[in-house]
């Protein structure tokens, strides 16, 4: 298939449990394979691409389920995209961690997206929000005031008048507070 010209398909087809599954090859800068069982090759459509040898466009034959692809691509290849730039690069031989990994990633790219267009004109990118991130869960737990009341006098006597309190809850940090 490299080696026929530019806009050049071929097509299979299979039937598996009584539905028709269509195999395409189209050769575009290079092959491309794809498979459906919405539609296939045909109809043939025109569209134009750009001869680097002879620097002109020219009209070449492309499939229907090229032209459905492109139509319909933007979630997947965006989010694949995302997490390809900044993912969870911890190697583990479980597959049910790397699955877990991936839906973090996800959560988070999501997460991301949303945080994105809440904010009106200032940007921030992924790898500084995935920081703030980090940061804020690590704190979460933490205490922020310091002790209040009177300081006490030594160790000794504060083992020996040690009373039981009541822990009270702690506050989220700030960041928390505000998403």
């Amino acid at each position: 298939m490299v080696k026929t010209p530019r806009g050049t398909s071929d097509e299979y087809i299979t039937v598996f449990d009584d539905t028709p599954v269509s195999i395409v090859l189209w050769h575009d800068n290079q092959v491309v394979t794809l498979g459906s069982t919405l539609c296939g090759a045909l109809p043939m459509d025109k569209i134009r691409r750009y001869d680097r040898k002879n620097k002109t466009f020219h009209e070449i034959p492309c499939p229907k389920i090229v032209k459905v692809y492109n139509k319909h691509m933007g979630g997947v290849d965006l989010m694949d995209a995302h997490i390809g730039r900044h993912h969870i690069s911890m190697k583990s031989k479980k597959w049910y961690f790397r699955l877990f990994y991936h839906l973090v990633d996800m959560a988070v790219v999501n997460s991301w997206i949303l945080f994105s267009a809440k904010q009106n004109g200032k940007k921030m990118s992924q790898k500084e929000f995935r920081t703030e991130l980090a940061v804020t869960l690590c704190n979460l737990g933490l205490k922020e005031t310091s002790k209040r009341g009177r300081p006490s006098a030594s160790k000794d006597e504060q083992e020996v008048t040690k009373r039981m309190k009541a822990s009270a809850a702690t506050k989220p940090p700030l960041p928390v507070i505000r998403d």
